[in-house]
């Protein structure tokens, strides 16, 4: 059970079932919370009642948090408090109602000396000792008990979950006491029990009279009462007394703060259409205000219509103002729209957005700053603000939120409202309106104190640039808003920006167009503030990172020259590669495996190059994850095509060479973050082909292996060993992959080569059979030894 046992258990009148609106599944089990999907720039806590804040829009939670109220416990001691007429500690209360056992409350109610003559003990009155012993031992009983309709779908929190019920025995055992009892406070407490063990025996009926026969208000200690009628509402609800059970909810959920999320989960069970639930009853018997508010709360009625109710019948009522902020919040959620990372783009994160409520929002605004009755007149400038954002309607928006005056407790939300609408009229990139704009943030503390403006502006901002193409300075502008951030301050959001996870896969940045918007950002004269905040997160020389990248640019399309012009500009390398090269990558593999490293596959023919690669040969055992020194690749790569000229009688070695090197670089091979800048572990992102689909697969024909298949070619056709020209008859097969799968009965995988892959194959075994290499591949390749029908 919670806390507070047995005292306030949870009232199951019917089978309990999930209330929260459920996350929507995402890919790996993934899912933002809901306030990570937008920037709420408009606080819905500026309502002006604040034990309403659990029913503000949170829609896939039950409820949002609940504020800082007397929690059950301290509601259940300030009763007993009353009962003990001592002025006992919190501490001492709470070791007398929840700490002792049962074995205690025995020896006290028998009198033994032990206990009677202890320190607890003493704080109670003689003559109170017997009595209060007698009903503990009575609750602590009670204490795990369970409702009869739990059903199937049931929570679990802790009840006795063995066969045999006591209910009717303790049911019993509460009346004797009841009937026996003289202290009016212990008796209210056997009444509770009794009208809790009817409704969880469903003697419905009996716990009504039970209630309304042994029930006593004491307003001195009053929350007993409020937890029987409670009970009793849910027996009347099991009886379809649909006003009786509505009323007690709403009377519970009106006096005792700790039971108000208990009694609004009860009343989302209602039909609040039902014709027992008209307008007239809950007016007459003082609810209509709640009865407004969660009518529509729970979506069981018109929220224009109850909006208007509301208004109606008390322009100032508390819960108009959040009905109208929940509406708020809905729209703010689509214009606000966070899409930092983008797998929030494709959550629906809330229905379609309803004109309707949103027009008679804005007419409730209009008439509640026209109604001198109305008291908050600066949050409806605000609502009245947002609901002009729906179409777009700036001016008035701006207009209205103008309207609220410095010395208001809502002028800094309105300024906030205020520059989110500024932002929005940005549709373009206007240099002088974003450094305006990013200095007025910097400078005033009202507006950069909030993370959700903050964020807004900055990834504004970044979407203006992705769509104008300059994809680096878009991710160097971006704001991480998922998660808390408890330690938010505006000069950490500024050190934190330029740290998207996307910047660190630069692969996507290979690109002409991609590499020229970088390069202009950086030649703007008279750069504003926020620009130079921009060009401050290259974490390099900004030319270095241009060269850098146009000189990878450039070894992707095998112009060499050019490459190496680019790369001999950077004037600081070492932030981007290393000293050395990985020789490794110059030679070939059957196969490779993935938890094991790329030389113990290998066929190592650069070794046999030592005088060729200098000290770079020998350096094998460098990390998977080395970054090769891609000035020093560049040279290799070209003084290799050189030797093939120069020293024909091995040029097929060295054609083969550089075929394994574009291979070995490319998406498919083993040292793809050579010249791509990702890692093995994050390949996927960038294969072309589908892992788990049947049917045929094709190679995707990148550059890499366009020019890999060029120089394993040029391998077959130059002079050299037989061996080597076998070795690139294989990989020309691997590079031009083809093949199906197709699933048996026993969903195994029969995989068959096609295409040039198959005529590669054919060719290895009509005219290099003779080869040791050949045994080789037999040995290690089973997809050729299904091919040879082996």
């Amino acid at each position: 059970m919670n806390s507070w046992k047995l005292y306030v258990s949870v009232i199951l009148f019917a089978s309990a079932i999930s209330f929260a609106a459920e996350k929507p599944n995402n890919f790996c089990g993934y899912a933002p919370e809901y306030e990570e999907l937008y920037y709420p720039v408009i606080d819905q806590k500026i309502v002006g009642d604040a034990s309403l804040y659990p029913f503000l829009n949170c829609p896939w939670s039950t409820f949002c948090e609940f504020p800082e109220t007397l929690t059950a416990t301290q509601e259940n001691l300030e009763d007993w408090r009353k009962f003990f007429g001592k002025n006992l500690s919190e501490e001492v209360l709470y070791q007398l109602i929840y700490s002792e056992t049962s074995d205690w409350y025995q020896k006290l109610e028998d009198n033994n000396s032990n206990v009677v003559n202890g320190i607890m003990a003493n704080k109670i009155n003689k003559n109170l000792q017997k009595p209060f012993a007698k009903y503990m031992l009575l609750a602590k009983q009670c204490e795990g008990i369970s409702s009869n309709k739990n059903g199937g779908n049931g929570w679990y929190q802790g009840e006795k979950s063995d066969d045999y019920d006591q209910k009717p025995e303790l049911l019993e055992l509460a009346m004797k006491n009841y009937k026996a009892e003289t202290n009016s406070f212990l008796k209210n407490r056997y009444a509770y029990q009794i009208v809790r063990l009817a409704h969880y025996l469903q003697e419905n009926e009996a716990a009504l009279q039970y209630f309304d026969n042994f029930l006593k208000l004491d307003s001195e200690a009053p929350y007993i009462y409020y937890l029987a009628l409670e009970q009793r509402s849910g027996a009347a609800y099991n009886l379809q007394k649909f006003q009786e059970a509505s009323k007690g909810f709403l009377e519970v959920y009106s006096k005792v703060p700790s039971r108000r999320r208990s009694c609004a989960l009860s009343l989302k069970y209602f039909d609040w259409s039902n014709p027992q639930l008209n307008d007239d009853f809950f007016t007459d018997n003082g609810y209509a205000e709640i009865q407004s508010f969660f009518k529509s709360y729970y979506y069981n009625g018109s929220i224009s219509k109850e909006m208007q109710k509301l208004q109606e019948k008390n322009p100032n009522s508390p819960y108009l103002e959040v009905l109208a902020i929940r509406e708020v919040d809905k729209l703010q959620n689509k214009i606000f729209a966070n899409n930092y990372n983008k797998w929030y783009e494709n959550f629906d994160t809330e229905r379609a957005l309803d004109f309707e409520p949103l027009q008679t929002l804005q007419e409730i605004a209009k008439n509640q700053l026209e109604n001198k009755a109305v008291l908050r007149k600066d949050f409806w400038r605000i609502v009245l603000s947002a609901s002009y954002l729906k179409n777009d309607d700036f001016k008035n928006a701006a207009l209205s939120v103008s309207k609220v005056e410095k010395n208001s407790e809502l002028y800094p939300q309105a300024k906030r409202l205020s520059f989110s609408i500024e932002i929005l009229q940005l549709k373009t990139l206007d240099r002088k309106q974003i450094g305006w704009l990013f200095s007025k943030l910097k400078s005033d503390t009202q507006l950069n104190e909030s993370r959700p403006l903050t964020a807004f502006f900055f990834n504004s901002i970044s979407d203006l640039y992705k769509k104008d193409g300059n994809v680096i300075v878009s991710l160097l502008g971006s704001m991480d808003y998922s998660g808390e951030n408890a330690q938010y301050s505006f000069e950490r959001s500024e050190a934190d920006l330029g740290n998207h996870w996307k910047l660190h896969y630069k692969n996507e940045f290979v690109a002409d167009e991609v590499i020229q918007k970088i390069q202009n950002f950086i030649n703007l004269p008279a750069k504003t503030d926020y620009e130079k905040l921009i060009v401050s997160k290259l974490k390099s020389n900004p030319q270095d990172y241009v060269n850098e990248l146009k000189g990878t640019w450039y070894f992707q399309q095998n112009q060499l020259d050019e490459a190496i012009s680019y790369f001999k500009k950077i004037e600081n390398p070492s932030v981007f590669y290393g000293k050395n090269i990985r020789t490794e990558l110059f030679s070939g593999a059957i196969r490779e495996y993935f938890d094991t490293p790329f030389s113990e596959k290998s066929d190592k023919i650069h070794l046999k190059y030592k005088k060729f690669f200098g000290d770079d040969a020998p350096k094998i055992e460098l990390e998977e994850t080395y970054a090769d020194n891609k000035l020093k690749l560049a040279q290799t790569f070209k003084k290799l095509e050189e030797l093939a000229k120069n020293d024909p009688e091995n040029a097929a070695d060295y054609y083969y060479m550089l075929g394994n090197a574009w291979y070995n670089t490319s998406a498919r091979g083993w040292f793809l973050n050579t010249l791509q800048y990702i890692g093995n572990n994050d390949r996927n992102s960038i294969l072309g082909y589908d892992y788990d689909s049947d049917g045929q697969q094709k190679c995707t024909n990148s550059e890499f292996l366009k020019n890999a298949t060029k120089y394993f070619k040029k391998a077959t056709e130059a002079k050299g060993s037989k061996e080597t020209k076998a070795k690139a008859i294989f990989m020309l097969a691997k590079t031009n992959y083809c093949y199906t799968t197709e699933r048996n009965a026993n969903y195994r995988y029969r995989i068959e080569v096609c295409g040039d892959h198959r005529d590669y194959f054919q060719i290895l075994k009509n005219d290099y059979s003779d080869t040791a290499f050949e045994a080789e591949v037999i040995k290690d390749c089973s997809w050729y030894r299904v091919f040879l029908g082996m």
